[in-house]
């Protein structure tokens, strides 16, 4: 019978109670029911002892775990502390980039405008440079020069750069130690996670084996004789249970808070990440378009010196072709000359054939008057002379004949020297106007030559003023551009700043929240060990299916999560009798502090999670405060080449009276003599005073001397951001 009674499994609720079997029993069964109870509880009393003893053993191998983890989360916050100051630092940093970054938009804006003015002059200089054809042997001597000065300016702007790749090696070799601690670190926190996990392995397997001892103890279902010993510390163990669930049910409200504040810190975190991959597409975006209209610059500037080269060379086309038609003209003119004289001489020649003419043609007139003359008088003696003579003389007949035919050649002779005297003048005049036709159309030639020189040569001035035109209009286009790209990303950033600036904020008060829950966690938990009775074990219910012993106890369920105990603890605190305890469910009380125990390591756990995410914000805005100081850089680099072109060109204009300027010298020596506004200014200041005064060597060499003290004062009292970067990497 007692053995049915052992088997038998406890009503779950219903109308036969424990205590009316009880009573049903007969005196004997009772006695030997009672004995074999006080032998199991001897056994059971052996049992717990070990049981204690193995639990004092976890218990301090828990102590020495929970200390391990004190000092990791006292390491911890001190990171935390750290990386708040450093938050400081590069807050305090961003806004002097901020404030240097105004200033150096001030600035760029401000040599951009004298850099437009400069060129326009310089351009419109050139202008009425290029309209002059000639040009005095000194200025190329100038332009030489001016060209190896440029060289020398040049070589110093590619020192500086070099400075600044180096300080910029130097900066990512920084980085790449802190990310190699952050690594470090990251491999550490996970060492520590792996022995957490073999603590709650051996915490599992300490649970199991007293889940084993007590289903061998609570096999029996017995009623001890320790009755009233039993039921105190079961008063004990609830009032204990309640103030567990009070504890836990703060701890819910509390993690309902943190849970909503992680809801809005993932939102926040969410929305800056969204941001923030916004501003690096917008970054990369202007990137792009300042690389393209850089390479737009470059192209029209090479565009532009090759117009240049190109109007050079037909310049140096153009003196040759003036150079040849002047050689041409020179021989038209020559041979005009030559024709004009040939053509006196043959109009004098023609002159003369005239005056030659007209004598002969009074000879011959005379010569043909006297002919007639003489025939007359011949007939006429002939008529006298027949009336005397009847046969005139034969010999006067003969002489007369002789002296007619003389007189006929002579005439003959005169008419074929008059001819040819014709033909020649004839042939004179013809060569005459051959001559005069030749020079007309050669001095055609040449006005049309000319006129289609200038034509193209103002064709392609005009050309070349409106092509320098578009490209100075697009020039300033550019600048304008870049002037507005950069005031919206300097705006940006300074968003971005904000938007860190709130963040750290936020962040630094969560961690002040954080630590006062763990201080009041750290004090309740003390608090509850002192408060904490010694070890109760409840006696947990036993079910029997198809001959089968099962024993239903909290020690064989694995630690639940904070959500599991959360919703333990919303059950019916209502106390229980001893029926309940004896053959109802069990309860948590007995793995209170076991579960106290695992709410601390997932707290631990949560702390771990919070400074992860506090390093890994924190690195997000080392990114975005580098990214701001390579922007600055960047910008800082080219007001540096806008300053030194400004310088050049201002220099240009000041060394060209300087002499005569006394007043340019006074503002040098003030210059040098004030303090420096601009890095190695006064070393740019020593060339223009050694020219200016025409000092000696030993002279330059003393005011170099005395720069370059300055520069090393200045570095002293201000280290730069290599000092910066010591001081936030801890390296000093």
């Amino acid at each position: 019978m007692s053995a049915e009674l052992v088997r038998s499994p406890a009503p779950p609720s219903g109308a036969a109670t424990p205590r009316s079997k009880l009573d049903s029993l007969s005196r004997e069964d009772l006695i030997r029911f009672v004995k074999k109870q006080v032998e199991n509880l001897k056994l059971l009393k052996a049992e717990n002892a070990k049981l204690i003893e193995e639990n004092t053993l976890s218990s301090r191998a828990f102590q020495d775990a929970e200390e391990k983890w004190k000092k990791k989360l006292d390491e911890a916050e001190i990171e935390s502390i750290r990386n708040v100051e450093e938050i400081l630092r590069l807050t305090e940093e961003c806004k002097s980039l901020s404030s240097k970054n105004v200033d150096l938009c001030a600035e760029v804006t401000r040599l951009e405008s004298a850099l437009a003015q400069i060129k326009m002059s310089s351009e419109e200089e050139h202008l009425e440079g290029t309209q002059v054809t000639q040009q005095p042997s000194t200025c190329s001597a100038d332009s030489v020069k001016e060209e190896e000065r440029l060289k020398d300016e040049l070589n110093a702007l590619n020192g500086t750069v070099e400075e600044q790749r180096r300080e910029m090696k130097a900066l990512k070799d920084l980085f790449r130690d802190q990310t190699e601690k952050l690594v470090r670190a990251e491999k550490r926190n996970e060492e520590l996670q792996c022995t957490v996990d073999e603590l709650r392995s051996s915490l599992d397997d300490i649970n199991e084996q007293l889940n084993a001892v007590k289903e061998k103890r609570n096999a029996e279902n017995v009623f001890s004789l320790e009755l009233a010993d039993y039921e105190r510390s079961l008063d004990k163990v609830q009032k204990e249970l309640k103030m567990t669930k009070e504890e836990c049910a703060s701890l819910n409200s509390e993690l309902e808070k943190a849970r909503t504040e992680a809801d809005g810190l993932r939102d926040e975190k969410a929305r800056i990440s969204t941001n923030f991959h916004k501003m690096k597409t917008a970054v990369v975006k202007l990137k792009a378009e300042l690389g393209e209209k850089k390479d737009l610059i470059s192209e029209l500037e090479a565009e532009k010196k090759a117009l240049y080269e190109k109007i050079e060379v037909e310049n140096k086309e153009r003196n040759e072709e003036k150079i040849e038609f002047s050689a041409v003209i020179g021989t038209a003119e020559e041979k005009i000359r030559q024709l004009e004289s040939s053509c006196s001489s043959l109009n004098r020649q023609l002159v003369s054939l005239r005056s030659q003419r007209e004598s002969l043609q009074r000879q011959y007139d005379d010569l043909v008057q006297e002919h007639t003359t003489f025939k007359t008088r011949a007939l006429y003696v002939l008529e006298q002379k027949k009336g005397d003579q009847e046969h005139p003389r034969e010999d006067d007949i003969e002489v007369l004949e002789h002296t007619i035919e003389q007189q006929k050649k002579t005439i003959e002779n005169l008419k074929q020297f008059h001819r040819v005297a014709h033909e020649e003048l004839c042939a004179a005049r013809e060569h005459s106007l051959a001559l005069t036709a030749q020079l007309q159309n050669v001095e055609h030639q040449l006005s049309a030559v000319n006129d289609a020189h200038k034509k193209s040569i103002s064709e392609q001035r005009n050309q070349f003023e409106s092509r320098l035109a578009a490209e100075t209009k697009l020039n300033s286009e550019l600048l304008a551009q870049i002037d507005a790209n950069f005031i919206a990303h300097a705006r940006e950033k300074e968003r971005i700043m904000n938007e860190a600036k709130r963040e750290r904020d936020s962040l630094i008060a969560e961690l002040e929240i954080v630590k006062r829950a763990l201080d009041d966690e750290s004090r309740k938990r003390k608090e509850a060990e002192r408060n904490r009775s010694p070890a109760n074990i409840a006696v947990p219910l036993r079910h029997k299916q198809n001959g089968v012993t099962e024993v239903t106890s909290s020690f064989l369920r694995r630690p639940q999560p904070v959500e599991e105990q959360c919703e333990n603890t919303e059950e019916s605190e209502s106390e229980r009798t001893l029926e309940e305890v004896l053959y109802g469910e069990d309860s948590d009380m007995a793995i209170s502090a076991i579960r106290e125990e695992w709410q601390s390591i997932s707290e631990f756990k949560n702390w771990e999670q919070i400074a992860l995410n506090t390093q890994r914000q924190l690195q997000h805005t080392r990114e975005l405060l580098n990214e701001s100081e390579a922007s600055n850089v960047r910008l800082s680099e080219q007001s540096k080449l806008l300053k030194e072109e400004i310088r050049r060109l201002e220099r240009n204009e000041q060394r060209t009276d300087h002499v005569a300027n006394s007043e340019y010298l006074k503002n040098v020596i003030l210059k040098f003599i004030a303090p420096e506004k601009v890095s190695s200014e006064r070393g740019q200041l020593v060339h223009v005073l050694a020219t200016m005064l025409k000092l000696s060597n030993e002279e330059i060499e003393l005011l170099n001397k005395v720069a370059q003290a300055d520069t090393v004062s200045k570095e002293v009292k201000s280290a730069g951001w290599s000092s910066y970067l010591h001081r936030w990497s801890g390296l000093s």
